[in-house]
């Protein structure tokens, strides 16, 4: 146990703990407002916090009561960690905290050392016991294959994410509170995750919960094959030529579907896309502008499927280079039916670039000075 005092507006005070690797450790912070910052972390990593800061509103000071705030941290390697303790909105007078640090259990853990396995076509069992916690899942995936994974078990407001390990490696470095007076606000869904990755490999699914109960949640974590249209890289995409359309569906909850189109440097298009729910998503990039969208992915409940009625969706673009771009079509709150849609291209004008190629300079012209 460690005591400490934040005596100044803003103040941040660092605790050193030295951790084993691979050891889930919980930690319990005391005496904070309800809005105070706990973070813990590698020097590297909360180094920031050295070399600059934030202005806090002092009419904001004071607003919200105090709480008990839990960290949970598995670290990926053994030595001295940081909890970087501070309170933006505290009391402008002390504020007088307390620190206790213990061992727990966890089924699996949070990095590649000694995760839980899931095989494509079966189910993986876990159980979530501590406040904060992560706990990953491995499973092998092929590339350019699209799969469909259900998490059941979990609150509404939990966090499924997929990923490589560099991808998700985040989670053994650092790690922040949570205040114990937000646990337990609302109620169990299934979370759906579709991925497909553009290679082969061993994935991670990141399964935590930070507004469960306090008590052990058990969870299942299923992963099959499915279906789709086209790839969501550039292994094989859907092809739209500007002047005609593309037609396309997103049958898993989740998907995401790209379509090519090759674009001329400076020439401005407008696209339309039809058949979508009102809360869509759709993007165009480079592939390396959308490549995130083959290396991770976040669960979605679904509870919250099919919540808004369709719409037309139009995407203005003018590229500063030319070369193929791709529109990333996809529809997260959709409904988990079959939802077809449309991606037109057509070319238009527009009085000058959004690059530096050919804009306004009108108001920059030299002027004669007044006589």
């Amino acid at each position: 146990m460690a005591t400490g005092k934040l005596a100044n507006i803003g103040q941040h005070d660092w605790i050193a703990v030295s951790l084993i690797a691979n050891q889930a450790y919980e930690m319990t912070i005391t005496g904070l407002s309800q809005d105070a910052s706990v973070t813990l972390g590698t020097a590297a990593g909360l180094a920031a916090d050295g070399t600059g800061a934030d202005a806090i509103p002092t009419s904001d000071i004071g607003l919200v009561s105090g709480s008990t705030d839990d960290l949970y941290f598995m670290p990926a390697a053994s030595g001295t960690y940081y909890i970087d303790v501070s309170d933006p909105f505290a009391l402008s007078t002390s504020e007088s905290y307390t620190i206790v640090a213990a061992t727990t259990t966890a089924d699996f853990t949070d990095n590649p050392t000694a995760p839980g396995h899931v095989a494509v076509g079966g189910a993986a069992n876990g159980k979530l016991t501590n406040v904060g916690q992560h706990d990953w899942i491995a499973v092998s995936l092929v590339a350019n294959q699209a799969y469909e994974m259900t998490i059941t078990g979990l609150s509404q407001d939990a966090s499924v994410t997929l990923g490589t390990a560099a991808g998700l490696a985040a989670d053994g470095t650092g790690a922040d509170a949570i205040p114990t007076s937000d646990i337990g606000l609302v109620s169990g869904s299934t979370d759906d995750l579709y991925f497909m990755p553009a290679a082969s490999g061993t994935y991670y699914v990141d399964v935590s919960d930070p507004f469960a109960l306090s008590t052990s949640e058990s969870y299942t974590v299923s992963v099959a094959t499915t279906t789709a249209d086209f790839t969501d890289n550039p292994t094989a995409p859907g092809h739209v030529a500007v002047g005609g359309h593309a037609s396309g569906n997103l049958t898993n909850v989740g998907q995401h579907d790209w379509i090519a189109v090759s674009l001329v440097a400076n020439q401005a298009y407008e696209m339309t896309i039809t058949g979508l729910s009102q809360d869509a998503s759709v993007t165009l990039g480079t592939a390396a502008g959308l490549a995130a969208d083959g290396t991770g992915a976040d669960a979605i409940p679904t509870s919250d499927i099919g919540l808004v009625g369709g719409s037309t969706a139009d995407l203005y673009f003018m590229p500063a280079a030319s070369g193929t771009y791709y529109v990333d079509v996809s529809d997260p709150f959709a409904l988990s039916t079959s939802e077809s849609y449309t991606v037109s291209v057509a070319t238009t004008t527009a009085d000058f670039t959004d690059n530096p190629t050919a804009p306004d300079m009108s108001r920059w012209a030299v002027r004669p000075a007044a006589t």
